[in-house]
């Protein structure tokens, strides 16, 4: 257990993080975007910060702010020498920076995430986190589960999801390929006291020995966007195949193995689709037709291609900053538009559950009830009195 975790766990409690932080970012995005604090709002929770009297070594774990090591307490000094023995943050000159991680808070467990993804001029991020990561956590039900249950997060990245399985299962395992990823999921299950109930494996999800009808939950964020070859991509957001989904055609197509009866599965993805659907939901109807899952499909938002490949095109010129951003904005374009034919991303979560008696396709779309600006369609007004 890195000995930085022990001490900043306890600083961390005794201090009543989590409710600082649900103060700071508010309760809406306490629960579905607990990462707000970025490049665009640090002037705005600076000032929030300063008017509670908020701790000052927070500046530099949640802010990403330089602090002088004199303005800290001895109890916080001692945390910040210990932070910099293990590359977490530096001191230089009696001057705490730092290294690029940031702290939050979320279902009332400590995250140390890379906060490259939210401070981007530090760097290009190694480890993703994001609003997907929180929806798919969202749609699991709990009362589903005890602490024999057992767990299985693929992808773990930060961890998140095996933290989320640790807080009612004592058998929960991670898989992870990435070492920056690994030491995240490390350090985060030693700040929350849940090294016992967390097993590390580091591997390639696809060759990885999954043992058979043995989970009662998985979970994973697998890579999924579809970036055209020659521009390369990190390795947790690059998919595979034509479409970027085969990541996800392989944990749906294994998912009725690996699964115990009455185990669920829940998979959170971007798909591709036009104006009515995803693409995707024809292999699913194909797939559950002829198996013993039943398959749920929560659609949360509908997203106009434009303004992905506008997103796209911004991380292959910084991958590939030696080719011009028009050359690179069209080839992304080229792929999603003309040759795949998508018009919309569908941000949706995937619920499988392995059920002999029963299988089946369901889906819940909101985006079929609202037009272009938010607004319910064809909504009926109430007689009034």
């Amino acid at each position: 257990m890195a000995k930085s975790a022990i001490m900043l766990k306890d600083y961390l409690s005794d201090i009543d993080f989590h409710s600082i932080y649900k103060y700071l970012v508010g309760g809406n995005n306490y629960i579905s975007h607990p990462e707000i604090v970025n490049i665009d709002s640090k002037s705005f929770f600076s000032l929030q910060m300063r008017a509670a009297n908020v701790p000052v070594i927070l500046d530099l774990l949640l802010l990403l702010n330089d602090v002088d090591l004199k303005s800290l307490s001895p109890n916080e000094i001692e945390l910040a020498c210990q932070l910099a023995k293990e590359n977490f943050i530096t001191i230089d000159n009696g001057v705490c920076k730092t290294l690029g991680y940031q702290l939050i808070s979320f279902n009332d467990f400590y995250l140390l995430i890379d906060g490259r993804i939210n401070f981007q001029a530090l760097g290009f991020h190694r480890s993703y986190i994001g609003v997907d990561s929180y929806l798919m956590l969202y749609y699991i039900s709990r009362n589903k589960f005890n602490q024999n249950s057992v767990c299985l997060d693929i992808c773990s990245g930060t961890g998140i999801g095996a933290l989320f399985a640790a807080l009612f299962s004592k058998n929960v395992t991670a898989i992870e390929i990435d070492d920056f990823a690994i030491n995240l999921i490390n350090f985060n299950r030693a700040l929350n006291f849940k090294e016992n109930e967390i097993k590390i494996i580091n591997h390639d999800l696809f060759k990885f020995n999954y043992p058979q009808n043995h989970y009662d939950l998985i979970t994973c964020n697998p890579p999924f966007v579809l970036i055209p070859d020659e521009f390369g991509g990190p390795l947790y957001a690059k998919g595979f195949g034509k479409d970027g989904l085969d990541h996800l055609r392989f944990l749906v197509k294994n998912a009725e193995f690996w699964l115990k009866n009455n185990g669920v599965a829940y998979y959170i993805v971007d798909l591709l689709g036009d104006d009515s659907n995803p693409f995707f939901i024809k292999e699913l109807e194909k797939l559950a037709s002829s198996s013993n899952i039943e398959i749920t499909v929560f659609i949360d938002n509908k997203l106009d291609a434009r303004i992905n490949i506008k997103a796209l095109t911004s991380i292959c010129y910084n991958l590939n900053p030696e080719i011009n951003r028009d050359v690179i904005r069209q080839k992304v374009s080229t792929l999603i538009v003309k040759e795949l034919g998508a018009s919309h991303y569908y941000l949706s979560t995937i619920m499988i559950a392995k059920n002999s008696n029963k299988n089946g396709l369901r889906i819940f779309n909101r985006q079929k009830f609202l037009t272009s600006d938010g607004k319910f369609k064809n909504v009926v007004s109430l007689p009034t009195t």
